[in-house]
């Protein structure tokens, strides 16, 4: 197996996780690097390789991603979008949120009323969670 495959297997291995992970399940690291049996330092370098940001970093890319998405496109309140999306509390919801898309998440709603998507200047970290996604959708069927 190339080298290639087996970093893109490691990330794969390690989205995995990421995505079935929860509110109740706290998400770290260490877990991840036990799950996967893989070295927490293989993990960092194998992401900064295949997406060019860090496991975690990642990870809150995806969250305050899925959490847009959930604004864009159902009534719950804030409170409940921060739970379904992995945040242990409304603030660190709202900070993470606002770091990603420079507005909070009840300004991004406000603004948002169409479903209209908001480009920001970190669109570039969305996009490199795209292009990781279907990286890996193609070659595992954990996303299917």
């Amino acid at each position: 197996m190339n080298q290639k495959i087996k970093k893109q297997n490691v990330v794969r291995d390690s989205v995995a996780i990421m995505k079935r992970s929860s509110e109740e399940y706290p998400l770290n690291l260490d877990r991840i690097s036990r799950h996967i049996n893989v070295s927490k330092f293989k993990i960092c370098r194998c992401f900064q390789i295949i997406t060019g940001t860090s496991p975690m970093r990642w990870y809150l890319i995806y969250r305050t991603h899925y959490a847009a998405e959930l604004i864009k496109s159902n009534g719950d309140n804030m409170d409940k979008i921060a739970k379904k999306s992995g945040f242990r509390s409304s603030s660190h919801f709202t900070r993470s949120f606002q770091s990603i898309y420079q507005v909070s998440p009840s300004e991004y709603k406000l603004k948002n009323p169409n479903n209209k998507k908001i480009a920001t200047h970190n669109d570039c970290h969305r996009v490199a969670i795209v292009k990781t996604m279907s990286l890996l959708d193609k070659e595992s069927e954990f996303f299917i």
